[in-house]
């Protein structure tokens, strides 16, 4: 078998013989777009990869019928052709359990999050693609890769946006300096308690499960945490949202033994 690419020998391109499900150990076509394989008698796919899987197109021939005792060349000088597998991927927001865009017409669609697949699907007639999540993927990278049926390649990476940043709610009960009190939020995507990465106010850190606590659409802030009575700046950040920002106003006093020492 001859590779050829613009007139030119391939050289070192990747071929792929198989046969069903068994596939021979890949080989590469030599300094003169040769490749020889043996092969018992019988039919057989061949894919050559194309030596740039985003500019060019490989080339697949099906069923190549190999009779006992061949030794000719069972098909003419064969030329990668230019191609490309066009990738198209919609706008996704941080709280989205769905991708989609449009590819080739049947080809295979992967999301991967490094190694770990996330989701795949198949390109209807038209070349549109749906993948669902099993959970949003905020600030994530996801690579999409889309294979056609001649198994030329391509691939996209998305950026996942952040969630936007949840409503804080002020406390207006217990909100003295020797009370726990509780700031309030709503969060529609369900991960917050799970992705923050730190609470301060007013730029001081706050230490989780001694100065707050975390719970579904509630931050509580511990009796004398902080230390003095004023207003203050609370800050939520967390490696999904953009970060949450509340004013709470905390009064002086405290009341029946609730104090926290203060260090």
């Amino acid at each position: 078998m001859n590779v050829y690419e613009d007139g030119v020998p391939a050289q070192n391109a990747v071929v792929k013989i198989s046969q069903g499900a068994k596939v021979w150990p890949l080989t590469n076509t030599d300094s003169k777009g040769n490749v020889l394989a043996y092969v018992p008698a019988g039919k057989y796919n061949v894919v050559v990869y194309a030596l740039n899987g985003t500019t060019m197109k490989n080339y697949t021939i099906k069923s190549l019928n190999v009779i006992a005792g061949q030794r000719s060349q069972p098909f003419a000088q064969q030329q990668i052709i230019a191609g490309t597998v066009g990738l198209s991927v919609n706008t996704i927001s941080g709280g989205d359990k769905k991708i989609t865009g449009t590819t080739v017409a049947g080809s295979t669609v992967t999301a991967r999050d490094g190694v770990v697949t996330l989701g795949t699907a198949k390109a209807d007639k038209s070349g549109n693609f749906s993948i669902s999540l099993k959970k949003p993927q905020p600030g994530k990278t996801i690579t999409l890769t889309a294979v056609d049926t001649a198994e030329n390649e391509k691939n996209v990476d998305v950026q996942v946006p952040l969630v936007a940043a949840v409503t804080l709610t002020a406390a207006t009960k217990s909100n003295d300096v020797g009370h726990d009190f509780v700031i309030t939020f709503k969060d529609k995507v369900g991960l917050l308690v799970n992705t923050v990465t730190s609470v301060t106010y007013d730029g001081f850190a706050l230490a989780k499960d001694t100065d707050y606590k975390l719970a579904a659409g509630k931050l509580t802030i511990m009796a004398g945490a902080v230390k003095a009575a004023g207003t203050h700046t609370f800050v939520v950040k967390s490696s999904a949202y953009e970060d949450a920002t509340v004013i709470q106003v905390i009064k002086a006093g405290a009341a029946n033994g609730q104090n926290r020492p203060i260090h």
